[in-house]
């Protein structure tokens, strides 16, 4: 059998939660293009944010499989309004691929809510062909001064943090980059949520980088 009884508990609770706590705010969440910041805690507090993510950076060290669940009951419930792959993306790639430092302050923090994530990546006229995209980040001493824009970004209007893609000028295969970038001003502008013929509730929207200067220490 494919899923175990554990599984299946999860599943009940999933979709009660859903159909209790979401669908009911899912009109009103259509009309504004997003879900707060209060669904995101509250997903983080029922364990559906990084659940593949190790305990000790606050995940469940779950398999695939709750994941498979919880993407079958959005679609079983019709409830689309909150990218939950968006979000565990991010922290993938900080698990993977950042520092031991960079794992404590935002793995936690993005599995329980407080922080969301969405993945910078798209656009325009480039698409998911990276090779394509404009965005740069120049060095300024140890730091980086970022310019370009992205379009159709998974929760990107209300996100607090980017896995934004970049240029850093170093040509080649190295040319492309993943800078952890705050999604706070000054040098970033957010546009508002983009009205979709689908998922409507679900946060798509544009970034913009004007001289965004990133300082790390």
């Amino acid at each position: 059998m494919h899923f175990e009884s554990g599984h299946e508990d999860f599943r009940k609770m999933v979709n009660r939660s859903f159909l209790d706590e979401c669908l009911p705010h899912h009109e009103g969440w259509e009309t504004q293009g997003y879900v707060e910041h209060s669904m995101w805690k509250r997903a983080g507090e029922l364990g559906l944010l990084c659940m593949a993510l190790p305990q000790e950076y606050g995940g469940l060290g779950a398999d695939a499989r709750f994941t498979q669940v919880l993407m079958e009951e959005q679609g079983y419930t019709g409830f689309y309004g909150m990218n939950f792959q968006a979000n565990d993306i991010v922290a993938s790639y900080i698990y993977h691929f950042g520092t031991e430092a960079q794992r404590k302050i935002w793995l936690s923090k993005i599995a329980t809510g407080a922080v969301l994530g969405a993945l910078g990546m798209t656009e325009q006229g480039g698409g998911s062909d990276l090779q394509a995209i404009k965005t740069k980040a120049v060095k300024n001493g140890d730091d980086y001064i970022v310019n370009g824009s992205k379009i159709f970004i998974s929760n990107g209007y209300m996100s607090d943090l980017i896995g934004l893609v970049v240029k850093t000028g170093r040509g080649g295969a190295r040319d492309i980059s993943i800078l952890l970038v705050e999604a706070d001003p000054p040098g970033l502008t957010k546009g508002k949520p983009l009205k979709k013929m689908g998922m409507k509730a679900q946060d798509t929207s544009e970034l913009f980088f004007e001289d965004r200067f990133m300082a790390w220490g």
